[in-house]
C-alpha cells in the first residue's frame, strides 16, 4: 500500500471516531425525574402494656444455664481453661550477612558475630544457611524459616 493511500486511511478513520465521540459526548437528553412524594406522617399511638407481656427474670434465673458471659461475679468461680501455647524458642533468626571474613547474623534483632553471647548461648559457627550456638556443652542449629507465601 503506497503511503497516500495509507495516510487517507488513517485520516478517514481519525475522522470518524471524532465525530463518535462527539456524538456520544453530547449524548441524547435524559428525561426529568418525576417528583419526590411528600413523606407520610404516621401518629403514634402509645399501646398500653399488660403484665404478661414482661418476661418473667425471676422464673428464668432460677434455671440453670451457666454463667453468663457477661456478667464478671459468675464467672469469677470458674477458672478458664487456657489453651496450652507452644513453647517459643529463646533465639529467632532474623537473617545471615555472610561474608568469608566476618560473617554476622541477626538473632532476636541483634547483630552477632562469632564468640558472641545472645540469651546466654555462645555463637560458634555462622554459615551461609545456618548459624550454630553452644549452651550449656549442647549445640544447636539455627536456619531461615521459609516463607510460605
Amino acid at each position: 500500500m503506497d503511503p497516500r493511500t495509507r495516510k487517507l486511511i488513517v485520516f478517514g478513520a481519525f475522522i470518524a471516531s471524532v465525530i463518535y465521540g462527539a456524538v456520544n459526548l453530547i449524548g441524547t437528553p435524559q428525561p426529568s425525574a418525576p417528583p419526590a412524594p411528600e413523606p407520610v406522617r404516621h401518629e403514634i399511638q402509645a399501646t398500653p402494656v399488660s403484665k404478661a407481656s414482661f418476661i418473667d427474670i425471676e422464673k428464668y434465673s432460677a434455671l440453670d444455664w451457666g454463667s453468663d458471659p457477661f456478667c464478671r461475679d459468675n464467672n469469677n468461680n470458674r477458672q478458664a481453661q487456657m489453651p496450652i501455647q507452644p513453647e517459643t524458642p529463646a533465639w529467632i533468626l532474623g537473617g545471615i550477612l555472610y561474608d568469608d571474613l566476618q560473617p554476622a547474623a541477626i538473632v532476636n534483632g541483634h547483630i552477632v558475630r562469632r564468640g558472641e553471647i545472645i540469651n546466654g548461648a555462645r555463637v560458634t559457627r555462622i554459615d551461609k544457611n545456618r548459624v550454630t550456638l553452644e549452651k550449656d556443652g549442647s549445640e544447636f542449629s539455627l536456619s531461615i524459616a521459609k516463607d510460605k507465601s
